[in-house]
């Protein structure tokens, strides 16, 4: 007592101070447990509503109908897409079996002549060069896949006149895959639908069961076909700028007017071992030998020490030798193996 008195005012702020200490932490006390309480609540809310939205419909009317709605929207969204797409993509000619043909041939001779290349020895291509389409060089294709065909030669010409374009220093292979009315003989629109095609809808091929019927089966819609993919595959020899150009073009849609998607990329080094010491000591012996061979004494003495007749000529002047190099590239000079797997994909009007 006699301290506080003694210290009246320092005693004040202490007792002031204490006071908003315990004010502070009962504050902080009905916060926390305010927040358990909502975090509580939300979780409770949560949950519930969870099982409300997993949880079937119930068969009455207004929700059949509000279902059907939503479905008719959602179908309507998908359309619109779809016929976006369609106008994006080049649209399909037609074109003979013959005309078809020759095209596939003007093509040909034209990229061998733009590399220098021939049809025996090939060179920046293979020979034979046909654009995967080897088939079809002695041999009409059916005519319903005339058309696909041309559209899928287009595509294809593309990829590879881009790779030229781009500084590629060798197209060692090329294959492709076919196309669907080309295996069946019909327009790709009659095609089965495939994995792509069902993944794309949402929906999957029926399969009948053991206790089904025929008319059950029958009466179950089938998928629609809206997208067919085309694979093409390159081995092309290229340096980095080269390859990253390629890469660039492609995924340009201003040069490549076709959708398309780079389904698997391996890129190897042609050089699978790093720089060694056998560089640095090649590089010392290379040294060595020039060196060695301006064998010259200073002032341009001739070895053995004779003194050199003086010239009553002109003064020639010789140029100095470039210095012996002291360095040499490790990184940045490979070339590289590429292997490309690029999906073509077409987008397919329904019927």
């Amino acid at each position: 007592m006699d301290w506080i008195k003694e210290h009246k005012t320092l005693a004040g702020i202490l007792g002031v101070a204490g006071a908003g200490a315990i004010g502070l932490g009962v504050m902080v006390w009905n916060s926390y447990t305010a927040y358990v309480e909502g975090l509580d609540n939300y979780d409770t809310v949560s949950k519930a509503l969870g099982r409300i939205e997993s949880a079937p419909l119930y068969p009455s009317k207004e929700n059949m109908e509000k279902k059907k709605a939503m479905v008719q929207q959602f179908r309507g969204e998908v359309e619109k897409l779809q016929q976006t797409l369609l106008n994006l993509q080049p649209p399909l000619k037609d074109i003979t079996d013959t005309d078809f043909q020759a095209k596939l041939k003007q093509r040909m001779a034209e990229t061998r002549a733009k590399t220098g290349s021939t049809a025996e020895e090939g060179g920046k291509i293979p020979k034979n060069f046909a654009f995967g389409f080897d088939l079809y060089v002695n041999s009409l294709p059916p005519q319903a896949a005339a058309k696909d065909l041309n559209d899928y030669l287009d595509a294809v010409d593309s990829i590879v006149q881009m790779a030229l374009d781009s500084g590629v220093k060798k197209i060692t292979a090329l294959s492709r895959s076919d196309v669907a009315s080309e295996k069946s003989g019909a327009s790709s629109k009659a095609a089965a639908p495939d994995s792509a095609s069902s993944f794309m809808t949402g929906q999957t091929t029926p399969q009948p069961s053991a206790r089904g019927t025929k008319s059950a089966v029958a009466a179950a819609p089938s998928a629609t076909k809206v997208v067919e993919r085309r694979t093409v595959k390159i081995n092309m020899v290229a340096d980095q700028p080269a390859f990253q150009t390629f890469m660039n073009d492609l995924a340009s849609a201003s040069k490549m007017l076709h959708f398309t998607v780079v389904r698997v990329l391996r890129v190897e080094n042609d050089k699978l071992t790093g720089p060694t010491k056998a560089v640095e000591d090649a590089l010392n012996k290379e040294n060595k030998n020039d060196t060695a061979s301006t064998g010259a004494s200073p002032g341009g003495a001739p070895p053995g020490g004779d003194q050199p007749a003086v010239s009553s000529g002109p003064e020639v002047l010789i140029a100095p030798k470039a210095a012996p190099a002291d360095a040499v590239i490790v990184m940045g000079g490979e070339m590289l193996n590429v292997y490309v797997e690029i999906d073509i994909i077409k987008y397919i009007d329904s019927p």
